[in-house]
């Protein structure tokens, strides 16, 4: 395994296995005999992995669940016992508390109970994610943090519909697929995308946002706004974790790293470098020579196709349908900082910027004042047009009432490029990192970055983006982003911070990868 001796090893495994999963539902998990055990009310029950944060307290006939851990940009010092009782105290409807949380960052799960009932939701973007059971079909609800987990509790199969999907070219052709809508491979269970609650007291799901119009904010105040928050977040997760910094050619990873400026409690700043990755790629040569320039260490990780059968057994396990294209740098990354202490760093990564970059409306080059159908969004993602894709599609198109001024197709890439393909990949990179932080996750910067003109978001210039950098780091813009990306408008970063297989790969590395990634599919889905 990746320490030596059966003691050591078998840790390893039990820590790895599910790591940072959970499951919540009418009885604790008597299998998962580490897990921890923690009741909301006498008739709901939450098992979870002993290294993923829970933080309860109760107030009168109210209650707080925290599942992960949350940020307050506003008072880094505030750690998540501080910030769960602050809410508590100001917690009187559901709707209001809601508001309350549009300041934090992290990668959190709440439920709030009082009187009215138990509710259930996410950070912004979804990322430490929710599924469900529909109780129509399964009688008991059930949430869990992927569906494989909710499908061996009530030994679900999936469903025809689910299969015919994954035998799709569509699905077969795309390493990094992912499930449209709230589907799943299970009819059974589905997904609570961001911007959604569920009521635990009856399974329902309600859209909460967007509830107010989006007002236009001047560039200038923008950029110290955005820049203001991005600070107070990253020295929040400083006072709590060792950081490592993931840092890539692309923009995103720049402006992380330029709010972290004054951070003095990051270990590692580090990039992937992938099976089809020339040692001389951009995504390695440009942040070695940013970071020597302003004085710091780079820490290549090389990513290989020799990888450990234990690790590729818990890895394929830990979720329905595990992405076979992750687990070479999984795998890597585990291993290069598992020599320095096993588990010990959180990940910062620059996902969930492309919420604000607008890339689809460009893509799509259709007028704001046009209809977008699910046609449209299918293509988006070259998803083809399946009856089942189509109709995920549409019922998401008709579960927006009113956007309240937002562009629907920044709405589509923050439920789900991020809450959809995002979410599930930071879970499979669990397996790697203590947890995963992501800045751009808070609502308020969100909104503060959706609010600025379209013009100042997008391509080629992403002036609200360089406009941030310049404030809080200007050095960082002496050395070139992205040169070695000549379409910039059609490019969409690598939104874990790690990487992805999407570069062009050497006709001598085709052959063994293809052959690796058939071993993987071939062990992967089970009926």
């Amino acid at each position: 395994m990746l320490i030596d001796g059966k003691e050591a090893a078998d840790f390893v495994i039990d820590k790895l296995r599910f790591h940072n999963q959970f499951a919540l539902g009418p009885y604790f998990l008597e299998k998962m005999v580490s897990w921890n055990c923690t009741a909301i009310d006498g008739t709901i029950f939450l098992s979870s992995h002993p290294d993923l944060n829970v933080i309860q307290t109760t107030l009168n006939d109210k209650s707080l669940t925290l599942i992960g851990f949350i940020l307050d940009p506003y008072n880094p010092s505030a750690n998540d016992a501080d910030i769960v009782n602050g809410l508590i105290r100001d917690y009187s409807d559901f709707d209001h508390f809601i508001d309350l949380t549009k300041r934090f960052g992290g990668r959190w799960i709440i439920i709030a109970e009082n009187s009215q009932g138990i509710k259930l939701f996410t950070d912004p973007a979804g990322l430490r994610q929710i599924f469900y059971t529909d109780t129509r079909k399964t009688g008991e609800l059930w949430c869990a943090s992927q569906p494989g987990m909710i499908a061996d509790i009530l030994n679900l199969r999936m469903c025809k519909e689910g299969i015919d999907y994954i035998n799709t070219y569509e699905f077969r052709k795309n390493q990094e697929f992912w499930w449209p809508g709230v589907t799943t491979p299970y009819e059974e269970v589905m997904h609570l995308l961001p911007n959604h609650f569920l009521d635990l007291t009856n399974g329902s799901c309600k859209r909460y946002w967007p509830s107010q119009s989006l007002e236009n904010t001047p560039l200038t105040s923008s950029i110290d706004k955005c820049s203001s928050l991005l600070q107070g977040l990253l020295k929040s997760a400083s006072h709590r974790f060792e950081l490592a910094f993931a840092i890539t050619a692309g923009l995103d990873s720049r402006v992380v790293l330029a709010a972290s400026k004054d951070l003095n409690n990051v270990f590692s700043y580090m990039t992937v470098r992938q099976i089809g990755m020339a040692e001389n790629h951009a995504d390695i040569e440009i942040p070695s020579r940013l970071l020597s320039k302003i004085g710091l260490s780079h820490d290549v990780v090389r990513s290989s196709l020799i990888i450990d059968d234990g690790f590729v057994d818990i890895f394929r396990n830990n979720t329905a349908l595990a992405h076979p294209v992750y687990a070479p740098d999984a795998c890597a990354i585990l291993k290069y900082y598992s020599g320095k202490s096993v588990k010990q760093f959180v990940v910062v990564t620059g996902s969930a910027s492309e919420i604000a970059r607008s890339s689809f409306r460009a893509q799509l080059n259709k007028p704001v004042c046009e209809a977008i159908t699910p046609s449209d969004l299918a293509s988006l993602h070259s998803m083809g047009k399946s009856s089942y894709v189509l109709n995920s599609f549409e019922r998401w198109i008709s579960g927006i009432e009113n956007i309240h001024g937002y562009d629907i197709l920044d709405i589509f890439e923050w439920e789900q490029g991020h809450g959809n393909w995002l979410a599930m990949c930071q879970l499979e990179f669990d397996i790697a990192w203590k947890d995963l932080f992501t800045p751009f996750n808070c609502r308020e910067l969100l909104e503060t970055m959706l609010s600025v003109d379209y013009k100042y978001r997008k391509a080629p210039d992403y002036a609200l983006f360089h406009a941030i950098i310049s404030n809080l780091w200007p050095e960082l813009l002496d050395i070139p982003i992205n040169p070695h990306k000549n379409n910039d408008s059609a490019s969409r970063e690598n939104m874990t911070g790690i990487g992805k297989l999407r570069d062009f790969i050497p006709a001598s590395v085709k052959k063994p990868l293809k052959y690796i990634y058939s071993i993987f599919v071939k062990r992967l889905i089970v009926y």
